[in-house]
């Protein structure tokens, strides 16, 4: 599956399970997976799915971007500690 990252305003970041897991030796030596992008593809469908059929008199508005490519990832906080992800694949 994929992983939220984190919220920024309105914003989900989602991200696929490599990236979730920069420490796992394993995970990072083999070849990157091409079925990434089409289990993005498909959860990006899921949440249209759900949006269309949402039962409220509020309007639910979904945009969705996917994005391929490189990102760099860093544990931020001393206290409250926080995975990130950085670089122009997240923030374009």
């Amino acid at each position: 599956g994929m992983y939220k990252y984190q919220h920024v305003s309105e914003w989900y970041i989602v991200a696929c399970p490599r990236a979730a897991n920069p420490y796992d030796a394993d995970l990072q030596s083999h070849p990157y997976p091409h079925d990434y992008p089409s289990q993005m593809v498909k959860l990006a469908n899921a949440l249209l799915q759900v949006a269309s059929t949402h039962q409220n008199k509020t309007v639910v508005k979904v945009k969705i971007g996917i994005h391929f490519g490189a990102a760099a990832g860093v544990v931020l906080g001393k206290h409250r500690s926080f995975y990130a992800l950085y670089g122009n694949t997240i923030n374009t």
